[in-house]
């Protein structure tokens, strides 16, 4: 059987990224997948043996070792946040030494759902096109990622996927508004604003405490727990349950992507600083509203038809955002159809430059457009 290294933010207690994972071994099951991960305990057992992320050498040798390296989705394409302890471009930097590596040694390299933010300096667009230029595939996430990379000066157009995750789920029966008057929050520590936590915490438990006195029912639910030094979010749930006590009802971590989609079938509406909240929302139907803290939570809600706000609002005006949110429809299944075709098509472009060609699926790849189109 073959092996890949598949490179991606793993084995840090996020249900998101642990999705990511799912749908690349189900993907791909006549390879075995080497994940590289933050905590390697913290990945499933079906997925091991992983290899620490921050173990450079570790990868390195593990990716000598292995048939190919992929990326496996996620936010390549950008400097790293003060708050990560890391050089801001350590991310850009052990990639392409992962790529140079590989390529040196004639390993196949394919990035797949990947997306790019801001690539400020010359250090992070010099990085950015080598990435692109050794790379025998990439699929990006987003129309946002690929005006990102052409801002940086990498040479497109782009191939435009969609998540890989999507592929664990399926289209809504319909997407009418619900009669619930509920909301599931889905909070994320990565999701500050120029105040830090505390101003996004004051914020969120004034608008939930807004939306309590109008007679909505409050569900939060944290989809990240602290490993490996990563940021938690059950910090944030604690503090909004010591602030609004019993108005507050806490919603214990889905298993699974899918798992969460039958959790979201029971409320009116989903308020998320989560990228996968949002998918999810979408697979169930259910109107949602996302926090866009991230360049692909504005890009996924724009492509969803969803509400979106900055995470600097104001509580009043995110109160009756949410309220109108409740009796609006969710993504039409059409929409969430084409978000997960598009991801299967991209798992078919990766399983053909994979088997570099000589599989039967060569012949009935089908297009994925092209971003920013070409003049």
């Amino acid at each position: 059987m073959p092996t890949a290294l598949l490179a991606g933010a793993f084995g840090q207690g996020n249900l998101g990224d642990d999705a990511l994972v799912e749908s690349f071994v189900s993907a791909l099951p006549e390879w075995q997948l080497i994940p590289t991960a933050a905590d390697p305990s913290a990945v499933g057992p079906t997925h091991r043996p992983a290899v620490a992320s921050r173990d450079s050498m570790a990868v390195a040798r593990r990716a000598l070792g292995c048939d190919a390296v992929v990326v496996g989705g996620g936010t390549v394409f950008k400097r790293l946040h003060p708050s990560t302890d890391r050089r801001p471009l350590a991310l850009l930097a052990n990639a392409a030494l992962l790529v140079a590596a590989s390529s040196a040694r004639r390993r196949r390299v394919a990035m797949l759902g990947v997306g790019a933010g801001r690539l400020e300096g010359p250090g992070a667009r010099h990085l950015a096109r080598y990435l692109v230029r050794h790379s025998h595939l990439v699929v990006l996430r987003d129309e946002e990622s690929a005006a990102q990379l052409s801002a940086a000066g990498v040479p497109g157009p782009f191939r435009v996927g969609a998540d890989p995750a999507w592929t664990l789920l399926r289209p809504p029966e319909h997407s009418r508004p619900r009669s619930a008057r509920s909301v599931l929050v889905i909070p994320s520590a990565w999701a500050t604003a120029g105040d830090g936590w505390r101003g996004m915490v004051d914020r969120l438990a004034e608008t939930l405490g807004r939306l309590h006195a109008s007679g909505v029912e409050l569900v939060v639910q944290s989809w990240q727990r602290r490993v490996a030094g990563s940021a938690g979010d059950e910090p944030i749930v604690a503090e909004l349950v010591r602030r609004l006590g019993p108005a507050v009802e806490v919603a214990p971590t889905p298993g699974s992507l899918p798992e969460a989609v039958t959790t979201m079938h029971q409320v009116g509406a989903v308020l998320t600083y989560r990228f996968h909240g949002l998918v999810a929302a979408g697979a169930a139907g259910v109107p949602a509203l996302a926090i866009t803290h991230e360049a692909k939570l504005r890009g996924l809600a724009r492509r969803l038809g969803q509400r979106m706000s900055p995470p600097a609002f104001e509580p009043d005006i995110l109160a009756e955002d949410v309220t109108a949110a409740l009796g609006s429809a969710g993504a039409p299944p059409a929409v969430v159809k084409e978000e997960i075709a598009r991801a299967e098509e991209g798992f078919r472009l990766l399983r053909v430059v994979l088997a570099e060609g000589t599989t039967p699926e060569a012949e009935t790849v089908g297009r994925l457009p092209l971003a920013p189109w070409p003049r």
